[in-house]
């Protein structure tokens, strides 16, 4: 079976030319090719969608060192061989060390067959590896469910946003938290993969509900994250969130149920002078328990008061629970004292 392929020769000679392609098709190959012989048209041809060049060391005007150049400007990585009659050893290892994959001269071309299979197997595997590396770079950022941005990456976006508002004063942003409410209970009759079905739905209408230049990450289960990009005016995050809002409440059709739903968000503006991203999370996880505790549905803007009350909620835990410790301790020294 012979081995389709796109092929672009640099070569004026034409005679050598069609020589190169009936070496390849009588070693199996089957390729669609094109021959130029100048810079004007080989930057013309150069694509991605190219699988192999053959080149000529040196041509009137040209030579496959300024074409390896070129290629390489246009951010392309095509497997490169040169086919020459004659070239100095030293030209060709640094053609090498400039990126051609091998070399062999026009007059022992019975190796073509084999130098053009070990290009295209390292191009193969070269994308495979490539293929590989981009999927698992999408699954460390990415969600596995609805495949948005996760927290991962939702914090280094807003790292970005908060070194940006140091730089300028005039750029602000928002945070927006949002959570579900009665997935547990759809979760409960409809089963897991309603809910998931469900979760995916309300990911896309988030991400419609925005601009293109925010960013919206599932947070976990039933929690949502947004990044509010460049706010104008301080009111307008209150506004997006009650657009969200309303856009969450539209029914959800999944097979022969339609399922409403309802949003509560936290909010929290970058104009309080955050240190690091995980404070402004950690802030507006404050201010969705607040609408949280207001019902269902409903949006809070995070102000200090939550902050200063949430630490004063903390002290008192903390000193409840040594205060219990230091009873339990009592009580066993009484014991064992008895004892």
């Amino acid at each position: 079976m012979s081995v389709p392929f796109h092929l672009l020769i640099l070569e004026d000679n034409l005679s050598d030319a069609e020589l190169m392609v009936e070496m390849l098709l009588a070693s199996g190959f089957d390729p669609t090719w094109k021959r130029v012989d100048n810079e004007l048209d080989y930057l013309a041809a150069l694509s991605p969608c190219l699988d192999l060049i053959l080149s000529d060391f040196s041509m009137p005007q040209f030579d496959a060192q300024r074409a390896l150049h070129l290629m390489r400007e246009r951010g392309l990585d095509i497997p490169f061989i040169i086919v020459s009659g004659c070239v100095d050893e030293d030209i060709a290892v640094q053609c090498m060390k400039d990126g051609a994959s091998d070399y062999l001269l026009k007059d022992r071309l019975a190796r073509l067959g084999q130098a053009v299979t070990q290009a295209l197997n390292r191009k193969h595997l070269q994308t495979a590896k490539k293929a590989v590396e981009e999927r698992l770079l999408h699954e460390s950022f990415h969600d596995a469910l609805t495949g948005l941005p996760n927290r991962a990456l939702f914090l280094e976006r807003l790292g970005r946003s908060l070194l940006r508002s140091k730089r300028d004063t005039a750029y602000s942003f928002a945070v927006l938290l949002l959570k579900l409410d009665g997935v547990a209970a759809i979760n409960e009759s409809l089963g897991l993969s309603t809910s998931d079905q469900l979760l995916i739905g309300v990911g896309q209408r988030l991400t419609r509900s925005v601009r293109s230049v925010d960013t919206v990450a599932r947070l976990a289960g039933d929690e949502f994250l947004i990044l509010l990009d460049d706010v104008k005016a301080p009111m307008n995050s209150s506004r997006v969130a009650m657009r969200i809002q309303n856009d969450v409440a539209l029914p959800f059709t999944l097979g022969s149920h339609e399922i409403f739903l309802s949003a509560s968000l936290g909010i929290t503006a970058s104009s309080s002078g955050y240190p690091n991203p995980e404070d402004m999370l950690r802030d507006a996880g404050a201010a969705l328990c607040r609408a949280t505790s207001r019902g269902k549905g409903s949006f809070v803007m995070f102000d200090a008061t939550m902050h200063d009350q949430a630490m004063e909620r903390a002290s008192h835990s903390k000193q409840t629970s040594i205060g219990r410790w230091n009873e339990k301790s009592s009580s066993s020294t009484i014991s064992r004292s008895s004892r």
